[in-house]
């Protein structure tokens, strides 16, 4: 296999998405502070192989395959390894599948837990993909659920469950991104999404300014940690949402993470 197919799998399994498995490195620190040992930083990496390249490596890999027919319309999304062809449709369900396999495989030997939220977060994608993302709003909320799940799977793993202000302050935080997801994709193209259809720019504004008024409330109602980390968040909020329409280098970081 040369370089260029080589290159076209790994764009499938889209790294610059993996980002997000910081949320799983932040409730696994949380829970073990107190005690934490060497044995945890390796933990740690195992958690984000397995969360990462493995489980949604293959995710990402498998709703190529699934959106085939809408990413083809889609400006941005059309140049991806499925879409344009570079990796064939039978290829991508081979290689979707022995990544989710190793992450299972791997997440059972190391706790039957963390095998149970491979299972989860693997039942949440067929949801969405099949059931969830033609449903105006519950799509975004779909979307949004998969964050503070990241968070408790940390939280988990370190043989905890707690940090429930911490968990909703990235959902509701997630929740505004994948909004303005929604309007950026509205503004490109209604042919992107068929779901598309159902929104409006007002009604999206709308939910972004009630997401962030939220989390205000939720933020100046904790004490010690969850303040402050509060107070971080809804200020990289608060930056996103308004220099998403004002400043071109918050809109293109937008555009390439998002």
């Amino acid at each position: 296999m040369d370089s260029g197919r080589i290159n076209s799998f790994l764009k499938s399994m889209k790294w610059r998405f993996y980002f997000s498995t910081l949320q799983i490195f932040l409730g696994y620190v949380l829970a073990s502070w107190a005690e934490i040992k060497t044995i945890d930083f390796v933990m740690i990496v195992l958690l984000f192989v397995i969360f990462g390249p493995l489980l949604h490596g293959g995710i990402y890999t498998l709703n190529d395959v699934i959106d085939l027919k809408e990413d083809r319309k889609h400006p941005v999304k059309r140049k991806r390894p499925i879409p344009s062809g570079k990796i064939s449709i039978k290829e991508a369900i081979i290689f979707s599948f022995a990544l989710i396999g190793a992450a299972l495989i791997f997440s059972l030997a190391i706790d039957f837990n963390l095998f149970l939220i491979c299972i989860l977060f693997l039942a949440m994608n067929l949801l969405y993909s099949f059931l969830f993302k033609k449903i105006a709003y519950v799509e975004i909320l779909a979307n949004a659920a998969t964050h503070p799940l990241r968070f408790y799977t940390g939280v988990i793993a370190a043989g905890s469950f707690g940090f429930h202000r911490v968990a909703l302050v990235l959902g509701l935080f997630a929740f505004g991104i994948a909004t303005l997801k929604r309007k950026k994709e509205l503004a490109e193209s209604k042919e992107a999404r068929a779901v598309l259809k159902f929104y409006t720019n007002a009604k999206l504004r709308n939910l972004i300014i009630t997401s962030g008024l939220i989390l205000l409330i939720i933020t100046i109602s904790a004490t010690g940690f969850e303040l402050y980390f509060g107070m971080l968040v809804l200020a990289s909020y608060a930056s996103l949402m308004v220099g998403y329409h004002k400043y071109n280098p918050i809109n293109n970081l937008l555009n390439r993470w998002y």
